[in-house]
């Protein structure tokens, strides 16, 4: 292990007082700092609010109106409960080197701390050699004792164009000195030089093989990654695929730190389907000769939809389910996502992520980084950051002036390097779980606009300032094909205004006046009849501060999303359409509102009463308010324009409130929902209404209210 084990000191003979002292000082001085023991648990147990009695009530009570105030119950108390946790190495070459150096605290990054050492303090991680061979147990990944563990390590770049960071030096450095205990060997399948296009397969093999013994030689595990990525389908390369991880598999049968990684990254409408047939051709030549081994399989739509497995996971056993993030661009929603299926039984690997946005190189978003971490460490996931090289992008570990291979210094180190050693470490300040400070949230309100036989869907994503007085902003893109099939398509995005082309994926790009061009790659270019293709982002910048994407004409909307109670984060809806439930009992905890299609300046904002915290400051243009992952109920709700827009048009809004049912209308900044009956908003509805026009009548879009007031205090009638 990295660290001296407390448990091997012991005392010689009859040595006396004097070497009691000695040993004093020596733990006092760090000397002897305590590891963790074989067997010991290393990851903390998390803190679960459990509802209680009063807060899942039966099924209808939503619906139940109470005519008499003096009925309604107080505020019941919310019980705090801990959530439950869910054989030696055989090296095939060498014997393992152990390091036992005292650990050192991080640096700051002061001009004069760059020239330092990368050693960190805290519990030491667990690697094969105290734990042994890994298997998964419900939801956990555990050691040869049934004792769960977290791996927590890097990945590296593609080994075809970075190899030189598989030497002894390197992983020496990453186990004893930056505490991590797992790497993650990327072996691209398409890209060039990749494993099946063109690449030299017997090299790349061997450089697999050298990573994992290097492993195993400095106490790590190796985790063997299959990575697909512009090949979309692992059936493309499933002939390939089989006949590297019987070499693999074969070589390693009785090493305890191998992990199998059978396909990166799925994509390009790959269904759960095509990977589970994929899979059950795969983990067969695996099992052949390894039966025991723990074999991560990626899902759906870069490794998102870990849903989809959740409701139809593999048959075999000690298989576990990819999810990658960036954090950027993936926030509270695909971390409730992420939440939901490991609670409800599902065994996770976060095998990749960054702090930046999907692209790789964009902007960092730290906060959501600190909330993902905070997240996946509550529930025991393992995790490998990428990456391990030195490119010249914000998802890359070291500064791109940095050569050297190994004996990293902290001035070697990018942004996404000194968080990773941060996070190694365990001194990450905590995450909130609200994104809402950390770049621009989805609008909700997206840009539709027709290109040929393309009708298109453009999501702004994330904004950040570029410096000179322009901003950046990201989007995403879905098609949808409204004529015949195509094998390739090409849409022009219209903006309002000149843009500079920045970065883009999944398509190629060219900027024409105040339009971007998009061209299909050749493995997205085939839509069928009626199909749509997405997964396609860029990035532009433009002076000014808001979106220059041009908005449909007609009349503005007004779109929202509610995150329920055990559901998370819903789909946006659009103009008076409800949010949240009736009849389920289910608490409404968040919610984010945007307007689109704005014939004005201008905007909307809100602010929600959170049980226990009180009135919210105001939010605006799709940032969150309340809560997510904190359990505590939205109570009442206020909602109004601003701008141009507070003008021209009115804000209407209603709500579902706990055994009032659905409540009379409010608008303009009116409250709605109720104080001091500790009800919970279970459901919403806002509507724009033109100036001058009658609002939504009591029984609108066929929903009837159950009360005409639309705001309700204890006391006051």
């Amino acid at each position: 292990m990295g660290r001296t084990d407390a448990s091997k000191v012991t005392v010689l003979g009859r040595c006396g007082i004097a070497i009691l002292i000695m040993l004093a000082c020596a733990v006092l001085l760090g000397g002897v700092p305590a590891a963790a023991q074989e067997g010991d648990v290393v990851v903390e147990n998390s803190v679960q609010v459990v509802p209680t009695q009063g807060e899942e009530a039966s099924a209808g009570e939503s619906a139940e109106v109470i005519a008499s105030e003096e009925v309604l119950g107080e505020e019941p108390e919310v019980v705090v409960e801990p959530e439950p946790n869910g054989q030696g190495l055989q090296m095939e070459e060498a014997p393992t080197q152990t390091t036992d150096a005292p650990a050192a605290s991080i640096q700051s990054t002061d001009g004069a701390q760059d020239d330092v050492a990368l050693e960190v303090q805290g519990a030491s991680s667990r690697g094969p050699n105290s734990a042994g061979a890994l298997r998964v147990s419900g939801n956990r990944l555990v050691d040869k004792n049934g004792t769960p563990i977290q791996l927590r390590g890097v990945s590296t770049h593609g080994l075809a164009w970075y190899p030189d960071y598989v030497n002894d030096a390197c992983f020496r450095q990453l186990r004893s000195e930056w505490n991590a205990n797992v790497v993650r060997l990327t072996m691209y399948t398409a890209e060039y030089g990749g494993y099946c296009s063109g690449g030299n397969k017997g090299e790349l093999t061997e450089l697999v093989k050298k990573g994992v013994r290097l492993a195993a030689n400095n106490d790590l595990y190796a985790i063997v990654d299959w990575h697909i990525l512009s090949d979309n389908n692992p059936n493309m390369h499933v002939a390939e695929a089989k006949a590297f991880f019987a070499d693999i598999s074969s070589t390693f049968r009785n090493n305890t730190n191998v992990l199998y990684e059978i396909c990166n990254e799925p994509n390009g409408g790959t269904s759960w389907n095509d990977i589970k047939q994929y899979a059950n051709q795969v983990i067969p030549v695996i099992r052949k000769n390894d039966p025991d081994a723990v074999i991560i399989v990626g899902t759906p739509t870069w490794s998102q939809e870990i849903d989809k497995a959740a409701a139809s996971p593999l048959s075999q056993g000690n298989v576990m389910y990819a999810l990658h993030f960036y954090a950027a661009t993936h926030k509270a929603d695909l971390r409730s996502r992420l939440s939901s299926v490991v609670r409800g039984g599902l065994p996770v690997f976060v095998s990749e992520f960054g702090i930046c946005d999907a692209s790789g190189n964009g902007s960092i978003d730290q906060a959501s980084a600190n909330s993902w971490m905070s997240t996946i460490n509550d529930l025991g996931v393992s995790w490998c950051m990428w990456s391990l090289c030195n490119k010249a992008e914000s998802a890359s570990i070291l500064k791109s002036s940095c050569n050297a291979t190994s004996g990293f210094r902290y001035g070697d180190l990018s942004t996404s390097g000194q968080w990773l050693l941060k996070a190694l470490n365990g001194t990450l300040p905590p995450g909130t779980n609200d994104d809402s400070g950390g770049g621009a949230d989805p609008t909700g309100g997206a840009t539709t606009f027709q290109s040929g036989n393309f009708s298109c869907t453009l999501a702004l994503t994330n904004s950040w300032d570029a410096g000179g007085g322009r901003t950046c902003y990201q989007y995403d893109l879905s098609i949808h094909n409204t004529g015949p099939a195509c094998s390739s398509w090409s849409v022009s995005i219209p903006f309002t205004r000149d843009i500079s082309f920045v970065n883009g994926w999944n398509a190629t790009y060219a900027v024409q006046g105040c339009n971007l061009v998009a061209c299909s790659m050749s493995y997205n270019g085939s839509i069928a009849a009626g199909g749509t293709v997405s997964g396609i982002g860029f990035q532009v910048s433009a002076a000014g501060g808001s979106s220059p994407a041009a908005t449909t004409t007609g009349d503005p909307w007004v779109s929202y999303r509610t995150h329920v109670q055990k559901y998370g984060w819903q789909k946006y809806v659009r103009n008076g359409t409800m949010s949240g439930t009736t009849g389920k009992s289910k608490r409404l905890e968040g919610i984010k509102v945007a307007l689109g299609g704005l014939p004005c300046s201008g905007g909307i904002q809100y602010r929600t009463h959170v049980q226990r915290m009180g009135w919210q400051g105001w939010r605006k243009d799709g940032k969150m308010s309340g809560t997510s992952g904190k359990s505590l109920r939205l109570e009442a709700i206020q909602i109004k324009l601003y701008g141009d827009m507070a003008s021209r048009y009115d804000v209407y809004y209603r709500v579902h409130c706990q055994r009032f049912g659905w409540m009379g209308w409010a608008k303009n900044g009116e409250r709605s929902g109720s104080a001091g009956y500790s009800r919970r908003l279970e459901g919403i509805q806002i509507v724009l209404v033109p100036k001058g026009q009658s609002g939504p009548g009591t029984s609108f879009m066929g929903v009837n209210q159950n009360v005409w007031r639309a705001f309700a205090q204890k006391g006051k009638k």
